[in-house]
């Protein structure tokens, strides 16, 4: 597993689910973007309560609660 480890070059740190709800993070960035609708299906309580992902790949595209059944169903 990654986590806990960091993204080359960026030095960003990589968490598990569970430091979102501990540390009470606003936006997620998804790097491995064709994993995203898997990541983001895993993690709906998150959107429901304001959070918001960002998709930098292939174009960017921040998911949140208005558009993400609209994004998991395309």
């Amino acid at each position: 597993m990654k986590q806990f480890k960091f993204s080359p070059g960026s030095n960003i740190k990589i968490l598990p689910p569970s430091e979102i709800y501990k540390q009470k993070i606003d936006y997620i960035i998804i790097l491995s973007w064709n994993f995203s609708k898997e990541i983001i299906n895993e993690n709906i309580k998150f959107i429901e309560n304001g959070g918001k992902f960002i998709l930098p790949f292939p174009k960017i595209i921040t998911v949140n609660k208005n558009n993400y059944k609209f994004f998991l169903n395309t």
